[in-house]
């Protein structure tokens, strides 16, 4: 039995006793209240009250004997008055696992970037047919049927993000004069390299963009928070002492790019301030009409910004400093279904459904909502977890522990839109080890069709997914027998025999 922990999570030893873990004595002072606990935790800064949690984390992990096992209960107290208040609860339950594949296809229409592959972890199919003695002129009409056809395209197709970019898959693929042919048999990671390739912007680059930043799935959330919520977002950092002029420009930020950075943040003056105006005047800019305390054009502010002169209306301190913007949340994306737990949704697109997820403030995610994550494996099929979700779909953003005055709610699904894109994933619906079954016969055909020499390394790299699930899955083992003994064929000619 393997476990596995979150990469996000921080999680402390759960061996230390209770002793060790209330040295300190505010946090020995809250804990000993029981009754005034929620009103005192409350009270505490987000930094203080993650390491309430971490110190009821590791005692509600500790019950070796009768007065820890008291201790721990205690605890899980303490811990479920926490969880209500930020709207989560614990949860846990069997389910199947992912298949890599699919995971990596989940993260990457996630952020519209795709990373080059290695030539090893391409298809011996897919190098043989790019070879330029091989080379192909087909009509655009034959690329898009046999792209449609493709095993390993259709699990892409599950996705929208990835149905958006099929006529510039197939104007790639003219271009390069692939045999139509062969896309029934390639595999996701053909399809990766063809992604790169399409979308690449130099050879020597070793990440492709195939999504502008504001057309992720994470862009188009960020961007709608503001188009839907852009009031309340406003007044929730300002009522945590952010400077006004800090949240407009991060406001700014998350409208025109769909991005949220605090690093990467130019906090920029709302009026215009006589400093401003002679830096203006200096730099060559018309300042007649630009008077004290009167409000900059936000085209101007957008225009600074695009040419890289964001600095000449810097908002400045009242001792000319940048102002100070480290108050500014630090937001982390997160998915209130989590990734790996996908294959208990309706379909594994919903995983980055507008709803599923959540702009949380980087400490609480990583060391609260990830805190309670483990994963246990169980035999072959069924696998245990344990996490903390988010009751609240409508939440889309928590920068506290307090849901009712530190969260931000809207459904960003209830519209025609989203709900025709929902029908399409539910017809765009596969699965995936089906569909490698299927990508697995037709590379035996294509393999015979053509006379390519085969190898037992590469036929063994074929067909070793579904050997090792062909216990989980309704597979058609005499067509996979039947395939393999055409691949075994062409390994015996290869040598001879």
């Amino acid at each position: 039995m393997s476990k596995y922990r979150n990469k996000h999570s921080d999680i402390l030893s759960p061996k230390e006793t209770y002793s060790d873990s209330i040295t300190q004595s505010h946090i020995f002072d809250i804990l000993s209240d029981q009754w005034k606990f929620e009103k005192n935790f409350l009270n505490l800064s987000v930094d203080e009250q993650i390491e309430i949690v971490a110190v009821l984390h590791r005692i509600a992990n500790n019950s070796e004997d009768k007065r820890s096992r008291k201790l721990a209960d205690l605890a899980f107290q303490y811990l479920e008055t926490i969880h209500k208040l930020t709207n989560a609860v614990y949860d846990t339950g069997n389910f199947i696992e992912l298949a890599r594949d699919e995971k990596r296809l989940i993260r990457m229409e996630c952020y519209g970037t795709i990373n080059r592959r290695k030539p090893h972890e391409l298809s011996y199919l897919y190098n043989y047919f790019k070879k330029s003695e091989n080379a192909v002129d087909a009509p655009m009409m034959v690329y898009h049927q046999c792209l449609k056809a493709s095993p390993a395209w259709r699990v892409f197709h599950q996705f929208e993000s990835f149905r958006t970019l099929e006529k510039d898959i197939c104007r790639y693929l003219k271009k390069s004069r692939l045999d139509p042919n062969v896309l029934s048999a390639l595999t996701i990671n053909d399809y990766c390299d063809i992604i790169f390739n399409t979308y690449k912007q130099n050879d020597n680059s070793l990440v492709a963009e195939f999504l502008p930043a504001k057309k992720t799935v994470k862009g188009r959330r960020i961007s709608d928070i503001i188009k839907y919520c852009e009031p309340q977002f406003k007044q929730l950092l300002v009522s945590k002492g952010n400077d006004i002029r800090c949240v407009q420009s991060l406001c700014n930020m998350m409208k025109r790019f769909g991005m949220y950075d605090v690093d990467r943040l130019i906090v920029t003056e709302i009026n215009y301030t006589p400093r401003i105006i002679d830096d203006l005047a200096k730099a060559g800019y018309d300042t007649t009409n630009m008077l004290p305390g009167t409000p900059i054009e936000q085209e101007f502010i957008d225009h600074l910004l695009d040419i890289n002169q964001g600095t000449l209306i810097l908002a400045r301190d009242e001792n000319g400093k940048p102002l100070d913007k480290s108050l500014l949340p630090r937001l982390q994306d997160h998915h209130i279904h989590s990734v790996v737990l996908s294959n208990n949704l309706d379909t594994i697109a919903a995983v980055n459904y507008p709803n599923n997820g959540i702009e949380v403030d980087e400490r609480i995610h990583q060391h609260y909502l990830h805190l309670f994550d483990c994963l246990i494996k169980s035999g072959n099929i069924e696998k245990y977890y344990s996490r903390l979700n988010i009751t609240d779909n409508r939440m889309r953003v928590l920068i506290g522990f307090n849901a009712q005055t530190d969260a931000i709610y809207f459904d960003l699904e209830n519209n025609r839109e989203f709900k025709r894109r929902k029908a399409m994933d539910r017809r765009c619906k596969v699965n995936y080890f089906q569909m490698m079954q299927e990508r697995l016969c037709n590379e035996a055909m294509l393999v015979e069709t053509y006379n390519i020499p085969y190898t037992k390394r590469i036929y063994t790299s074929s067909s070793k997914k579904l050997q090792d699930n062909k216990n989980l899955y309704d597979f058609d083992t005499m067509k996979i027998g039947q395939a393999m003994s055409i691949l075994r064929s062409q390994i015996k000619k290869r040598k001879g025999r």
